[in-house]
């Protein structure tokens, strides 16, 4: 009888810099692999490097998983959150960071879910 372990897909390694002036959104496209339950919540996780007056909401496939303001600050903090299941979808999943008002910048965005092994 097969197990479910965890696994997580990386979105983004690098970082990003959102600004309601400039670039309000950014969208990625990520893949989890073969296997993923789709029925289970999921984790979205990743680096806050600096944020000015930021309101930031991250949408995964038109699905808002996130929506804060966050406070002023030049300290790198991770955030993580449980997202519903069947948000993500098998194939590819489009997450998308806006900017709603100020400015941000983002790096290590990881997709962490289970899958059967």
């Amino acid at each position: 009888m097969g197990r479910n372990v965890a696994d997580y897909s990386v979105v983004r390694d690098s970082s990003i810099a959102i600004d309601v002036n400039g670039s309000d959104d950014i969208r990625m496209s990520v893949t989890p692999r073969n296997g993923t339950i789709l029925n289970l919540n999921s984790i979205l996780t990743f680096v806050i490097r600096e944020t000015n007056n930021l309101r930031l909401r991250v949408d995964i496939n038109n699905q808002v998983v996130f929506e804060e303001n966050l406070v002023d600050s030049n300290l790198e903090r991770t955030m993580q959150e449980i997202f519903p299941a069947n948000v993500l979808i098998s194939g590819t999943n489009e997450v998308t960071f806006t900017a709603i008002r100020g400015r941000g910048i983002f790096s290590d965005i990881v997709l962490i879910y289970r899958r059967k092994s």
